[in-house]
């Protein structure tokens, strides 16, 4: 055999193997680990607004958070763990006597971090 044609078999395998992980790892490779913030919700109530979001937790194991909510400026923080695999819903009542300005903030931390992964700010009317 010609050393052509062995380097061109070899390419051509290789090409297959390439192509063979590039479709195929994705689906049996690990799971992606990571913190998910979905149902994020500001609903208008009779006495004011209520604003809800659950933290879904697919670290691959139990970790704790922070939720740092700030209602015209004053801060009021929410220690929380979560196991893996689990979810917390947060629900928190804003009455209109509680805000004067109408900037809701909130932020959500890993505990051990100073910089949130998950941040909105509503302006209520």
């Amino acid at each position: 055999m010609s050393k052509l044609r062995v380097v061109y078999i070899i390419s051509l395998v290789l090409v297959g193997v390439l192509l063979t992980l590039v479709f195929f790892l994705p689906m049996f490779g690990g799971a992606e680990e990571y913190t998910k913030v979905q149902g994020e919700s500001l609903i208008r109530s009779d006495n004011g607004w209520i604003l809800q979001f659950d933290i879904l937790n697919y670290e691959g194991k139990g970790q704790s958070y922070t939720i740092a909510l700030s209602i015209d400026g004053e801060l009021s923080n929410l220690a929380v763990y979560i196991p893996n695999e689990q979810a917390f819903t947060y629900v928190k009542q804003i009455n209109r006597d509680m805000t004067v300005d109408g900037v809701v903030n909130f932020s959500i931390y890993y505990e051990s971090e100073d910089v949130p992964f998950k941040t909105a700010t509503y302006y209520l009317r």
